[in-house]
C-alpha cells in the first residue's frame, strides 16, 4: 500500500474551475463593454457635429470630411497592416527548417512550443492592431489631403528653389506625412521582420556561425536598403524645409539664410548621394554573406549626417555669419521684405521725398496736443524684463515676455497704456 498521492489523481475542486470559467467569460465582456463605450463616444462627437453642420445648412461639408476620414483611415490603415503582416509572413516562410543545438535556441524552443497556439492569431491581430493606428494618424490628415489635393498655383515663386508658393502651402505638408507613414511602416515591418526571424531561428545573438541565415540577411538587407532611398528622400525634401523655417535674425524672418544656402544646402545635397551609395550596398549585401561593406557605409552616413549636416554649419554660423550677422543676411532679409510686399499687395507703391521747411515753434506745438499726448513713451518689449529686474527681491506678481498695447478713456482723455494679465 502506498500513501502518496498525486496532484492528478485529486479531484478537481468544482470551486476553482467555476472561476476559471468565469474570468475566461468576464475578460472579454468588459473588453466587448469598454469597446461600445469608446464606439458610443465616438459616435456622440460625430452625431454633434453633423447636428450642427445641418443646422448651419452645410451638411455636405461634414459627409465630405467624414468620407476623406474614413477613407484615409482604410486606405493607409490597409497598407500598414498588410507591410507588417507581408514581413511577418516571409520572415516565418523561410525560417530554418532545422536549428543548431545551443542553449540560446533550447531557450527559445519554450517560447515557440508556447506560442505555436496563438501564432495565426498574433499574425492577425498584431498587423491589425498597427493598422488601426496607422488608419488613425492618416485620419487626422485629411485637411492635408484636401488641400493638397484641390491645389491651386499662387503664379509666384520662391527666390530660392523657384518653386511656386503652393507646394509649400499644399505639396510639402501632405509629402512630409507620407513619407514619414512610409518610415514608420519600414520600420515596423523591419522590427517584425527581424523578430520572427530570432523567435524561429534565422537570427541568433550566440554561436556557432552563421549568425543570420541566408533569408534573414536577403530581406532585412532589402529592408535597410530600402530605408536608405528613404533617407534620401528625406534629404531632398528637406531641402525644401529650410525654405519654411524661422530664424532668430528679426522676429518673423523666415526662409534660407547664408548658413542654409552655403553650409546646409550642400550638405543635404551629399548626403542625399551618401544614402544612395548605402542603398545600393545594402541590395547588394542582400545576395553576399558579409555585412561588412553595407555597415560600414551606414556608417559613413550617420558620421556624414553629423560632421557635414550639423557641425560644419555651426561653424559657418559661428565664424562666417555671426561676425557680420546683419551684411551676410542682406540677401535674405530683402526676400522677407519682397516676399511681405507681394503677400500684402504693395508692390506699387511710389515713394515720393517730403522736405519738411516748418521749424516747429510752441504755437505749433500747442495745437498737437493731443497727438503728442499719445506718443508712446514706453516700449512693451522692455517693460516685462525691466519689471522683474525692478521686483526682483518682492517675488508677488510676474508678467508675460510680451505684453499688449491698447488705448482707454483716462481722466476724460484717449490715452495710450500697455496692458497684460498678471500672474
Amino acid at each position: 500500500m502506498s500513501f502518496a498521492s498525486s496532484a492528478s489523481s485529486r479531484p478537481a475542486d468544482p470551486s476553482s474551475s467555476g472561476a476559471s470559467r468565469k474570468g475566461k467569460v468576464l475578460i472579454p465582456t468588459l473588453a466587448v463593454l469598454a469597446a461600445l463605450i469608446l464606439l458610443l463616444v465616438i459616435f456622440t462627437g460625430f452625431y454633434t457635429d453633423f447636428l450642427w453642420f445641418e443646422s448651419m445648412q452645410n451638411s455636405s461639408v461634414f459627409t465630405t470630411q467624414l468620407g476623406l476620414r474614413v477613407g484615409l483611415f482604410f486606405a493607409f490603415g490597409i497598407v500598414m497592416a498588410l507591410a507588417v503582416f507581408g514581413a511577418m509572413l516571409m520572415a516565418y516562410r523561410t525560417r530554418p527548417m532545422s536549428r543548431v543545438r545551443s542553449a540560446e535556441q533550447m531557450s527559445l524552443e519554450r517560447y515557440r512550443a508556447g506560442l505555436e497556439p496563438m501564432r495565426k492569431p498574433l499574425a492577425i491581430v498584431i498587423p491589425v492592431m498597427l493598422g488601426v493606428l496607422g488608419g488613425i494618424s492618416a485620419a487626422a490628415e485629411w485637411r492635408s489631403w484636401a488641400v493638397w489635393r484641390n491645389q491651386v498655383p499662387f503664379e509666384a515663386t520662391d527666390p530660392q528653389f523657384g518653386s511656386d508658393i503652393s507646394f509649400y502651402m499644399f505639396s510639402y505638408p501632405w509629402l512630409r506625412f507620407v513619407l514619414g507613414f512610409a518610415f514608420a511602416i519600414l520600420i515596423l515591418g523591419l522590427i517584425a521582420n527581424a523578430i520572427v526571424h530570432y523567435l524561429y531561428g534565422g537570427l541568433r545573438l550566440q554561436p556557432p556561425s552563421p549568425r543570420v541565415s541566408a533569408a534573414a540577411q536577403t530581406q532585412i538587407s532589402i529592408l535597410l536598403g530600402i530605408f536608405c532611398l528613404l533617407k534620401a528622400v528625406a534629404y531632398w525634401l528637406d531641402r525644401y524645409g529650410l525654405a519654411l523655417k524661422s530664424e532668430d535674425l528679426v522676429q518673423g524672418f523666415t526662409g534660407l539664410k547664408f548658413r542654409d544656402i552655403n553650409a546646409l544646402l550642400p550638405a543635404k545635397s551629399i548626403l542625399i548621394v551618401i544614402a544612395l551609395i548605402c542603398a545600393l550596398l545594402f541590395f547588394v549585401n542582400a545576395f553576399r554573406r558579409s555585412w561588412f561593406v553595407a555597415g560600414a557605409g551606414l556608417g559613413l552616413l550617420v558620421v556624414s549626417a553629423l560632421v557635414i549636416g550639423g557641425i560644419y554649419p555651426a561653424i559657418v554660423q559661428q565664424f562666417q555669419v555671426k561676425p557680420s550677422e546683419l551684411t551676410k543676411e542682406e540677401q535674405s532679409i530683402q526676400y522677407n521684405i519682397d516676399a511681405t510686399r507681394d503677400a500684402y499687395d504693395l508692390n506699387d507703391i511710389q515713394v515720393n521725398e517730403y522736405n519738411a521747411v516748418r521749424t516747429p515753434d510752441e504755437k505749433i506745438v500747442a495745437t498737437q496736443t493731443g497727438t503728442l499726448e499719445s506718443v508712446r513713451l514706453v516700449d512693451p518689449l522692455v517693460v516685462s524684463p525691466t519689471f522683474r529686474a525692478l521686483q526682483q527681491n518682492f517675488g508677488f506678481y510676474s508678467f508675460p515676455d510680451t505684453l499688449d498695447i491698447d488705448r482707454y478713456l483716462l481722466d476724460g482723455k484717449e490715452r495710450g497704456a500697455v496692458v497684460s494679465v498678471r500672474d
